[in-house]
């Protein structure tokens, strides 16, 4: 799943299928959730956002 706007229990929910998630890396905008993708670095990426 590639979420480009903020990432909460939509990740947390695709992350319990298996596949990976990819989301910004702006963390300010960010909800908690997305701790989960940077602790775990192969559960998903992060890519730049355009501000």
């Amino acid at each position: 799943m590639v979420s480009p706007g903020n990432t909460g229990l939509n990740a947390v929910h695709f992350l319990s299928y298996g596949p990976p998630v990819g989301t910004h890396n702006y963390f300010y905008n960010q909800m908690p959730e997305a701790a989960i993708i940077e602790a775990q670095k192969k559960t998903g990426f992060f890519f730049n956002e355009n501000i």
